[in-house]
C-alpha cells in the first residue's frame, strides 16, 4: 500500500514539516564573493572560461565597489611568456580604483597556473567584483 502524505508527516526520522515557519531553524552562512575571473581569446574575444576566484578580500570589504581590471598574457609551448600585463579596459584607465585590491589581483594572477589551463595563444584576463 502506498502511504498518504499525511502518514509521512508524522514520521520521526523525517520531520521536515515540523520545523517549517519556526525561528529556531539553524542559519546557513553564505560565503562572501571575492572576485570573478573571465578569460577571453584576444584573437576573437571568445570566452575560454569564467569562474569565481578568491583574491584575498571580499567584494564588500574594500569599501566602495571597485572597477574591473584587464590584463593580457601570452602563452607559448614552454608556458607563460612573462607576467600578465595590465591594460586599460574601460575609459577609467588602469587599475580598480583601490590600490589594495590592485595588489591582491596582481599577486593572484602571479600564482595562477595559466599555462596548465590554456593552449598557446594570447589571452585577455578580466578580474572584477
Amino acid at each position: 500500500e502506498i502511504p498518504k502524505l499525511s502518514d509521512l508527516l508524522g514520521l520521526e526520522h523525517w520531520g521536515i514539516a515540523q520545523t517549517m515557519g519556526r525561528l529556531t531553524q539553524p542559519k546557513f552562512e553564505l560565503y562572501a564573493r571575492q572576485a570573478f575571473l573571465r578569460v577571453e581569446q584576444m584573437a576573437d574575444g571568445s570566452l575560454v572560461f569564467e569562474e569565481p576566484v578568491k583574491i584575498g578580500i571580499n567584494v564588500g570589504d574594500s569599501g566602495d565597489e571597485w572597477r574591473p581590471v584587464a590584463y593580457v598574457c601570452s602563452i607559448d609551448l614552454q608556458g607563460l611568456v612573462g607576467p600578465p600585463l595590465e591594460v586599460p579596459w574601460t575609459d577609467n584607465g588602469l587599475g580598480t580604483g583601490k590600490p589594495e585590491v590592485d595588489a591582491l589581483i596582481r599577486n593572484f594572477l602571479g600564482t595562477l597556473p595559466l599555462s596548465s589551463r590554456l593552449r598557446p595563444g594570447q589571452y585577455r584576463l578580466i578580474v572584477g567584483p
